[in-house]
């Protein structure tokens, strides 16, 4: 009986070990393609009540973000339409026209 508890305790053993290393290795290869797939190389600007954005490297998509200041009233965040990085497509957000746009920045999203 001795033989047989070790038997099954030393597969059990090999199994976890096995389990634990397939982990470990796929979060590594998950990891590395979601980190070098983001957009890069982004260019923002705008003036007004306009904000834009521009990636030309990686993959994905990224989109305009503007907040809108409202004199004597509660400020909002506008978006722009998400384009694709390589498609040459600025991505545009606007506020209401008699409001100004701060804080000009962008969302991006990359392939997991």
């Amino acid at each position: 009986m001795g033989m047989a508890k070790s038997r099954i305790g030393s597969r059990l053993l090999a199994g976890a070990a096995m389990a634990a290393a397939l982990t470990t290795a796929s979060v590594a290869v998950v990891g590395v393609p979601a980190a070098m797939a983001v957009p890069y190389n982004c260019s923002v600007g705008g003036s007004g009540n306009v904000g834009w954005v521009i990636c030309t490297g990686g993959t994905g998509s990224y989109q305009a973000v503007v907040s809108c200041d409202v004199w004597l009233g509660r400020d909002y965040t506008r978006t722009g339409a998400w384009e694709a990085v390589g498609s040459g497509w600025r991505s545009t957000a606007a506020c209401n026209s008699s409001e100004g746009a701060y804080n000009r920045r962008f969302n991006a999203f990359g392939p997991l």
